[in-house]
């Protein structure tokens, strides 16, 4: 089964400020102060009061990866997923989108039969249950991951091609994560 602790870590070195470790600062999104990917706008009942503000760096990493876990990799049933460089990527996805897309996502990529025919097999609603999961967990979770970070990769362009003005500037920086095969960094 996926390694929950190894993909939390992982997820917080890809959303860690890489020049500032630690930082807590406004990226101008509207999301308010975000730290190692948690922004206050959304999480702020998710973390500790201080997290934004006065915790320690060593502090902020432990609260940031039991976030994860969390808020993250419970709902998506990362534990219960076969493979864990495919739950890391549809974890980094949930992380980046939300998790009804990441899962929305997956289930277009397991619902298409070896010569490209959809087969039904997965109902596309954006919620991993028992179906989902055991398609999922049926099939070899390199090739699912490999085409799942393909969808991902078409899933931000044709977002911005949708909101050309708005997302360009962030586009580069979504498909070099989406490329990532765990455990790589950016």
């Amino acid at each position: 089964m996926a390694d929950v602790a190894g993909i939390c870590k992982w997820i917080v070195k890809l959303e860690d400020d890489n020049r500032h470790p630690g930082i807590s600062k406004d990226l101008g999104d509207g999301a308010g102060h975000t730290r190692i990917g948690i922004t206050e706008r959304w999480h702020s009942a998710d973390v500790p009061a201080d997290f934004f503000t006065t915790m320690p760096n060593a502090q902020a990493y432990s609260v940031a990866e039991s976030f994860y876990a969390r808020v993250y990799c419970g709902p998506l049933r990362v534990a219960a997923i076969a493979s864990t460089e495919l739950a890391a990527s549809l974890v980094s996805f949930a992380v980046n989108e939300t998790i009804k897309e990441a899962v929305w996502e997956l289930q277009q990529v397991l619902d298409i039969e070896e010569n490209g025919v959809l087969d039904g097999d997965v109902t596309a609603d954006g919620v991993l249950g028992p179906a989902t999961l055991a398609e999922l967990n049926s099939k070899d979770g390199g090739i699912t991951a490999k085409l799942y970070r393909a969808q991902w990769e078409d899933f931000y362009r044709r977002k911005d091609a949708l909101n050309h003005a708005r997302d360009d500037q962030w586009l580069n920086g979504w498909l070099r994560r989406a490329a990532l095969v765990y455990p790589q960094t950016l």
